[in-house]
């Protein structure tokens, strides 16, 4: 990689900190250090369902989103009529991502996660659950539900965006995903 300065794995132990644009070994995992990258949205238009009952929360996503197209459900007994083209979605089409909105304190939520990744025309979709909190647990629960990411949603309007925009770019833009 041109330009890449390779940073010696024993120097993050004794404490000084790697350059930026540095690469780290930890182990099992690279680690590229990047300072001021931009997140942007997907360079290609991509299909995104949206589960949110916060029209607040909704505009800032579709705000993110930029030139994608963001369809909206409002309850999870609506996302997989959606997904399956059921109950008024016949036309619906098939999302590239799929943004949850979910507590996963409520088990409604958790049992439409699970049935959404035992569905095998369904579970390569990815789908990433959005919370407000960072409980452990939590966290947890939504990985043992094969969520593909767990996202905290920024109460500032302007970070949410941003946060947003950043994950649209990882899922839409650098991970390979298999198309059907």
């Amino acid at each position: 990689m041109a330009g890449v300065i390779q940073h010696s794995p024993g120097a993050v132990g004794l404490g000084r900190r790697p350059p930026i644009g540095g690469i780290v070994q930890l182990g099992y995992a690279t680690v590229i250090l990047l300072r001021g990258m931009q997140a942007e949205a997907p360079s290609v238009a991509a299909e995104i369902l949206l589960l949110a009952g916060i029209e607040a929360e909704v505009s800032l996503v579709k705000a993110a989103a930029q030139t994608n197209r963001v369809n909206v459900v409002e309850g999870c007994d609506l996302v997989l009529s959606y997904l399956r083209k059921q109950e008024g979605f016949a036309d619906s089409p098939r999302p590239d991502l799929i943004l949850l909105d979910l507590d996963l304190s409520d088990a409604v939520h958790c049992s439409m996660l699970k049935e959404l990744k035992k569905d095998a025309g369904l579970k390569t979709i990815p789908a990433i659950v959005l919370t407000s909190g960072d409980s452990p647990a939590l966290m947890h629960l939504a990985y043992e539900l094969n969520a593909n990411a767990c996202v905290i949603k920024p109460s500032d309007p302007e970070r949410f965006v941003q946060v947003i925009r950043g994950t649209l770019n990882f899922w839409l833009n650098l991970a390979r995903l298999p198309r059907n």
